[in-house]
């Protein structure tokens, strides 16, 4: 069975010269404390100290040996593909406001760290990336759905998050976007009919 891909916040220093060293292009060198764990394959938020957020995220590409950073400490070297930046970063001040991110805002780090994150907290992630327009690597399963009102037809998307699978299925953890727009069609007419919520794919 192959192995799943894990997810990881790449700290930064204070100094963004120990943090990466920037090849050509959008392929980047993370040295981090000594961590076996770190794979091919998976996805890294990365997280600036400095500006205290996210600023983008990408997958590792190449997982080095251990190696003496200048300053004597071993360290292990990640290859990164930065896939995409935020035009703005997810800040501690953002992440506050989800009760869900708040409970991972990494704190009290004194080095270059690759922390984990359980798949339900890089769904969590997920989501609220893309509620603010930026591009998240997959994660949670986006499903499209169809809400009828009579007049309009209106079709809206809506984000799930997987939980643990049991002998039935799938557990839900959560969903948004399609009851926001349903609120929105309720608050336009206070009297217009229920809509009808069918799903069109899974």
């Amino acid at each position: 069975m192959p192995r799943q891909p894990s997810y990881w916040i790449i700290l930064s220093a204070q100094h963004v010269t120990d943090t990466y060293i920037p090849p050509e292009g959008d392929t980047w060198v993370y040295e981090v404390a000594p961590n076996d764990k770190l794979k091919k394959n998976d996805t890294v938020y990365l997280w600036s100290n400095i500006e205290q957020g996210f600023f983008g995220w990408g997958t590792i590409i190449e997982t080095r040996k251990l190696i003496k950073a200048y300053d004597e400490r071993e360290r292990t070297s990640i290859l990164v593909h930065r896939a995409k930046g935020f035009r703005h970063p997810i800040t501690i001040e953002l992440m506050r406001t989800d009760p869900n991110l708040r409970r991972f805002i990494p704190t009290g780090f004194d080095d270059l760290y690759a922390l984990p994150l359980r798949p339900g907290q890089a769904n969590a992630l997920n989501d609220f990336i893309r509620i603010h327009n930026l591009e998240a690597p997959s994660g949670s399963t986006t499903i499209k759905w169809f809400a009828e009102e009579i007049p309009p037809q209106v079709t809206v998307q809506a984000l799930i998050i997987a939980g643990d699978r049991v002998s039935e299925g799938v557990l839900v953890e959560g969903v948004s976007y399609a009851w926001y727009e349903i609120v929105r069609m309720i608050s336009r007419n206070p009297n217009c009919k229920p809509p009808a919520i069918t799903p069109t794919s899974y």
